[in-house]
């Protein structure tokens, strides 16, 4: 059971190995891990953890200008928007 993780993604923001050293199945979701198995998991990639914590600062920032008639769905699309801008240059940056 892994995310699927596309090129330029980052890779995974926090990968971890769950191994079953019980002598039971455990269960990771929906999914069954025997005894002695091993589950690689991705969790989010690293540039969705980059713009999950631009959010709450972007969000703010389209909130405190919005116009008049604005609704918040706008402001949240705005603030996604920027938010995969700036991960994407973060991302950038990490590799120069």
């Amino acid at each position: 059971m892994s995310a699927v993780l596309r090129p330029g993604d980052g890779g995974p923001a926090f990968p971890a190995v769950l191994e079953n050293s019980t002598g039971s199945n455990l269960m990771l979701g929906n999914a069954v891990v025997p005894p002695g198995s091993r589950v690689d998991c991705l969790g989010m990639s690293l540039r969705d953890y980059f713009a999950a914590n631009l959010m709450p600062h972007l969000l703010d920032a389209a909130i405190k200008e919005r116009n008049a008639g604005a609704r918040f769905q706008d402001d949240v699309k705005l603030a996604a928007d920027a938010a995969y801008l700036a991960a994407d240059a973060m991302l950038k940056a990490r590799q120069s």
